[in-house]
């Protein structure tokens, strides 16, 4: 593999000033650590893949829906539990990933000091849409979902409702990511230590209840918070929700300009799908 023998060379370059580990159990994951100072990229994995779902249920009883989805850090979760009572419901739930790209790693030695910047250019693109309808009136539900997008996520939480009607659209999407590290050789200190993944999140929500809601969501860039928000609701009440988080992080070292960045973005960059048009404003 490339990227194997590329790290084995990166090795027995820089061992004298720095050990740095590149480890990849398979062709789907892989770890890039400096050891002295502990700058890590973390244990990255994901899988070429294509995942379509469908379908829809109506009736009264009982009902439960367990959900797990992560391709390299787009994460979908879902739990819905219902007592007895009338419930109909749709789904529709499309992935695709692709993770046969080679990771891309770079040392550099700034002239004149004893500082080296380790770049890691990952490009495992990954896309995700996912709606739910769902109606229920009963004795109680317990309806949850949470989407994560490396560090983002927005989600809602139902619980101890009778009624429920609700409308959710989730679209995230991830074109590639870079980790950009600069450690000083002499006192081993993390001198820069950045993460840049060109992302996308889009999450639309329509419902009205009885009982509690809960609504959140989160924005990070470069390991940082920079936006985020929660509201709970007791009670009877309408919810209409758009958030749309974007992050077209990408490494200034390699391109241009950012209309350069845009000509090489997987499935383009700041493309949302048509059916979030009409709650965009």
């Amino acid at each position: 593999m490339d990227f194997c023998r590329k790290g084995l060379l990166l090795i027995a370059v820089i061992l004298i000033n720095l050990i740095l580990s590149i480890s990849s159990a398979n062709a789907n994951s892989y770890a890039v650590t400096e050891t002295e100072s502990g700058w890590t990229t973390g244990l990255r994995q994901s899988q070429t893949a294509l995942v379509d779902i469908t379908g829809s249920s109506f009736g009264n009883g009982t009902f439960s829906r367990f959900t797990d989805m992560d391709f390299n850090d787009v994460r979908m979760k879902e739990r819905i539990g219902a007592l007895n009572g009338t419930l109909g419901t749709s789904e529709s739930v499309q992935l695709q990933a692709n993770a046969d790209n080679d990771i891309e790693v770079n040392l550099i030695k700034l002239p004149g000091s004893q500082d080296f910047t380790i770049t890691v250019n990952e490009t495992w693109p990954v896309a995700m849409s996912a709606r739910r309808s769902l109606d229920y009136s009963g004795k109680n539900i317990f309806a949850c979902d949470l989407f994560g997008n490396n560090q983002d996520l927005v989600g809602t939480t139902y619980q101890n409702t009778r009624e429920l009607s609700m409308a959710r659209a989730s679209y995230l999407r991830l074109n590639d990511t870079w980790f950009v590290g600069v450690i000083n050789d002499t006192t081993d200190a993390i001198l820069v230590n950045r993460f840049l993944p060109d992302k996308l999140t889009a999450y639309r929500l329509i419902s009205r209840s009885t009982g509690e809601a809960d609504f959140k969501y989160r924005q990070a860039m470069d390991h940082a918070i920079s936006n985020e928000g929660e509201e709970t609701f007791l009670g009877t009440f309408g919810i209409s929700r758009y958030v749309l988080m974007t992050n077209p992080g990408y490494n200034g070292t390699l391109y241009e300009d950012l209309d350069e960045r845009h000509e090489r973005c997987w499935l383009g960059c700041l493309d949302v799908p048509s059916y979030f048009e009409p709650y965009r404003n």
